[in-house]
């Protein structure tokens, strides 16, 4: 956020509010949250969970895939359809036979 503030060019003053609520993280210190990492054990630590929430969204998405794949079944629709067409034609023709006679 603070980086769309500092534009080139930009010519207003800018004011940077940071509000922080009681009992969260932004409360406390991140290096008592994270013990002594380094940065780059600390960056490693977020691309990890990072890729387990990408993991867990793309398990959700199959999930979700599958139960909609099972709900839609083709095959189904397809017999469902002929069945009615072929009953449509049955009628047509009882009608046309016996506006016929």
């Amino acid at each position: 956020m603070r980086d769309r503030c500092e534009r080139i060019a930009q010519i207003k003053d800018v004011h940077i509010y940071r509000l922080v609520n009681q009992n969260t993280i932004e409360e406390g210190n991140p290096r008592d949250l994270f013990g002594d990492l380094t940065q780059t054990q600390f960056e490693e630590t977020l691309i990890a969970v990072e890729e387990d929430i990408d993991r867990q969204a793309a398990v959700k998405f199959m999930r979700e895939m599958n139960a909609e794949s099972n709900e839609f079944d083709e095959e189904k629709i397809d017999d469902q359809v002929e069945k009615e067409l072929r009953a449509l034609e049955n009628q047509v023709r009882s009608s046309a036979s016996s506006s016929a006679l």
